[in-house]
């Protein structure tokens, strides 16, 4: 699947893209999503410094540290102060990091 998958992935990367989403769908056994070993793959060894956002309620096992960095739409109990505490702070501070230079290299942060 690598070779059938990662060439537009790839593509993307180098053209700069600034975000990603995950979906539904499964890799393996696990969900798109939560998947650490994709999600970390698309960070390190493709490269890309952007965001990984889930598609609405497909973040099963959230967590940071498999490599999302946004969980839409943000009100399933996952980013809860409750679930936080269990993550690393370097990992959070990163995905905040990568969400908000997103915005601001595309000048978001400007517009109303």
């Amino acid at each position: 699947s690598w070779q059938l998958y990662y060439p537009p992935f790839a593509a993307a990367v180098n053209a700069g893209v600034a975000g990603v989403m995950c979906s539904y769908n499964k890799i393996g056994s696990w969900a798109s999503c939560s998947n650490a070993d994709r999600l970390l793959d698309l960070k390190s060894t493709m490269g890309f410094r952007g965001f990984v956002q889930s598609d609405w309620w497909a973040a099963d096992n959230f967590s940071f540290s498999h490599g999302l960095d946004q969980d839409m739409p943000g009100n399933d109990g996952n980013m809860d102060e409750e679930e936080l505490v269990y993550e690393d702070d370097e990992t959070v501070a990163e995905a905040a990091k990568r969400v908000l230079a997103s915005i601001t290299h595309l000048g978001l942060e400007k517009s109303t």
